[in-house]
């Protein structure tokens, strides 16, 4: 008869780790048992909220002692109490402290059992004390959401999809390159109005110091042959897309075809436990690493001006520890030398109208 198998966590603050091993091990009739101080019991939940799809059964061993990890004895006895010599198990020794995962091994290894190692950013697992050195390449791919609830943070808003066609979108973005001209008044101006509802006409006609009148909107929006939903009106939506949310939508159908992502989100807002709100232009997972873009159509022509939107992608890495990474996108020439300070790529309006220079890209988000 074969035996039943257990899947072994070792949990830390990393929850993705002990998530991503259990999705790609897990075989139907299996159980978890999980390995935690008294600090890590936040984790524990939210792996199991994380995990109730597959209806499993889920046991852990919570140390009694608060400084447990540090007493050998404690550690293997405690662990000891929840193993049967009828089982096998499947240990996951990614987590925990050095002393924990000595403790664990030395516990294990008079049981049925075997060891797996996740390398931090990699894609593949290792088998410890075995005659050969073979990666196993993890198939199971996390999505956005799946990823960032591991991290404790509620998706509010987000959309897979276009607010305008891609066809549209591409040739605005050659507009705005090559033929803006003293249209950007215009849309700078449009920029007060970017969370309202607004009549065309009454904009033309009707101005104040906090809501400027805007000659020629009409005209402009005809010269870009914009497809408005209601005639002689722009919702805040429309405003939105034509203040900066088109380079959004661009870069989310470019990054769709350059890269190929596992999953792909636009215009996300979210919220933590306990925290404000916070906003990302596109978020995007590939070979289940987190990546975030910051969208500028300006703004960064000086160094005084890049400094707020490259401190805001920093910022993002305490939201989604390590694994994060940061990348802006900017339709400026200017490329500010605090850039790699900040541990973020920058690319320039150069990347994006040189197409010898649009294959670094691809190059520098994922080097070989």
């Amino acid at each position: 008869m074969k035996a039943l198998r257990t899947i072994v966590s070792v949990l830390s603050q990393q929850a993705a780790p002990n998530y991503l091993v259990i999705r790609e091990l897990f075989q139907k009739g299996d159980s978890l048992l999980f390995i935690s101080s008294r600090t890590m019991l936040p984790k524990l939940k939210v792996l199991e909220d994380s995990l109730a799809d597959l209806n499993i059964k889920v046991d852990s061993v919570v140390f009694s002692d608060d400084d447990a990890e540090e007493k050998w004895n404690l550690m293997c006895c405690e662990i000891e109490a929840k193993l049967t010599k009828d089982r096998k198990y499947i240990v996951n020794l990614t987590g925990g402290t050095k002393f924990m995962s000595l403790a664990i091994q030395k516990v294990f290894e008079k049981y049925d059992t075997q060891f797996y190692y996740l390398p931090i950013s990699k894609n593949y697992l290792l088998r410890p004390m075995q005659n050969d050195d073979e990666k196993t390449f993890l198939r199971y791919r996390l999505k956005v959401k799946e990823y960032m609830e591991l991290y404790g943070l509620r998706l509010t808003r987000y959309s897979d999809r276009l607010s305008q066609t891609k066809s549209f979108t591409n040739t605005f973005f050659d507009f705005f390159i090559n033929r803006l001209g003293k249209d950007a008044e215009i849309i700078e101006k449009l920029r007060k109005y970017r969370d309202k509802n607004l009549k065309i006409s009454e904009v033309e006609t009707l101005g104040n110091d906090k809501f400027p009148k805007i000659n020629g909107l009409s005209g402009f929006l005809k010269k870009i042959n914009f497809p408005l939903a209601e005639t002689g009106s722009l919702s805040k939506y429309e405003t939105r897309y034509l203040t900066g949310g088109w380079f959004e939508e661009y870069t989310f159908s470019y990054v769709k075809e350059l890269l190929q992502p596992d999953d792909i989100l636009l215009d996300v807002t979210f919220k933590p436990e306990n925290g404000q709100g916070n906003e990302l232009d596109v978020v995007f997972m590939l070979n289940n690493k987190l990546y975030v873009i910051e969208c500028k159509t300006g703004g960064v022509s000086r160094a005084g001006e890049a400094a707020p939107i490259i401190y805001k992608a920093a910022a993002l890495k305490k939201f989604f520890g390590l694994a994060a990474n940061t990348i802006i996108f900017s339709l400026s020439s200017h490329n500010p030398p605090r850039a790699e300070d900040f541990d973020a790529l920058f690319f320039d309006r150069s990347y994006f109208v040189d197409p010898d220079k649009s294959n670094r890209i691809r190059e520098q988000i994922m080097p070989k």
